[in-house]
């Protein structure tokens, strides 16, 4: 018999220091240390055999190391959302296109983005009026906006530039080059990070001296968010790190166990949103911990320390913001898009009625 390389015998014991399932490693290697060590002239199948062992030992170590590290967070108690008191009332519905989503609400405005068309509306939330929706960038792609305290950004992929406007007017106030295909962008001061996912890197770029950008690769990129002083950059594996703004570097990372396609800033935490069929976490900036899971929610909308979410089934829920369980939900009464904005004291999402019309359902939140 022959004993474990050193470096094998070092991973063995980093598994050994886990939560388990170590039993599954302790298993297998027993039967990788029980077989003989492979001297030229042996049989190919004992060769076959050990190699074969070896890499069993590897996909566990795989395993574990992503097990071990996971942040499931606190198990939600199901509830029946038709069983609970109203969440709000709908009190208007307002005539859109099909691909128009609610992305951002800022400088009294509601911003909804097509990706269809490639186009930014803008609503005024008082009356519904609607200005004539402006092309950002080409029809297809993704409409990337962010908005600062004195403007309005979006990413033009037609010719790989970002693109300042006032909100007031939308007229463009100027427009930058960027080395980037951008997929979503946020604001951090003079700061813009951009998120190319194609790319798999963030960049960020001063729009006040346009110096040299700094490039951070992240594997699997699907979201970004500007919170707490740091830059959040969530991955397709369920990751998601902590940056810092000022060197690039890493400063500490969650585990989330499923794909997140949205980060939404809430005080000293901030909400991962996945797919309908994933639960909306809540983590703390503090502790990088998972402190909550709550329903099975692709929306999430936060303001004034009250949090709702509209579910795949179309209900819009009010969830209890330290646990996110549904504490009041009501039904839209339309196909649900999974959308979810709140601006101007109203919450707003879209959806599909049986005749295939889309609107934007204007809510009243219940108090």
């Amino acid at each position: 018999m022959t004993a474990l390389p050193p470096d094998a015998q070092r991973y063995l014991g980093r598994m050994r220091s886990l939560e388990p399932p170590v039993e599954l490693v302790d298993s297998i290697m027993a039967e990788v240390e029980a077989t003989p060590q492979v001297r030229s002239g042996s049989d190919l199948r004992a060769m076959s055999t050990f190699v074969l062992a070896a890499a069993a030992v590897l996909l566990a170590i795989a395993v574990l190391l992503r097990i071990g590290a996971q942040d499931v967070g606190p198990a939600p108690t199901p509830v029946p959302l038709d069983q609970l008191p109203s969440a709000g009332s709908v009190q208007a519905r307002i005539s859109i296109e099909a691909s128009d989503v609610p992305a951002a609400f800022g400088h009294e405005f509601l911003w909804l983005t097509n990706a269809t068309t490639g186009e930014l509306v803008r609503m005024d939330p008082a009356n519904g009026s609607i200005a004539s929706p402006l092309q950002v960038t080409r029809a297809g792609g993704e409409v990337a906006i962010a908005i600062s305290e004195s403007s309005v950004w979006v990413a033009d992929r037609r010719d790989a530039t970002v693109v300042e406007l006032d909100p007031a007017t939308l007229e463009e106030r100027r427009r930058i080059p960027v080395t980037a295909t951008v997929s979503a962008v946020a604001t951090l001061g003079a700061d813009l990070w951009l998120l190319d996912t194609g790319a798999g890197q963030l960049v960020r770029f001063d729009t006040a001296d346009a110096g040299a950008a700094l490039t951070v690769p992240v594997d699997g990129p699907s979201a970004l968010l500007i919170h707490d002083g740091a830059v959040w950059v969530a991955d397709e594996l369920g990751e998601l790190v902590r940056i810092d703004p000022a060197s690039g570097d890493e400063t500490g990372r969650v585990d989330l166990g499923f794909a997140v396609m949205r980060l939404v800033p809430d005080g000293g935490s901030l909400l991962a949103v996945g797919g309908a069929a994933d639960l909306v976490a809540r983590i703390d900036v503090g502790s990088m911990r998972v402190s909550a899971r709550g329903v099975r929610a692709p929306a999430i909308a936060v303001e004034g320390g009250r949090v709702w979410a509209v579910t795949a089934s179309g209900y819009l829920v009010s969830l209890d913001p330290a646990t996110l369980q549904p504490l009041a939900a009501s039904a839209l009464e339309l196909d649900a898009s999974g959308t979810l904005a709140f601006g101007g004291g109203l919450l707003w999402t879209t959806g599909v009625d049986a005749a295939g019309d889309a609107y934007l359902l204007k809510v009243v939140p219940q108090p």
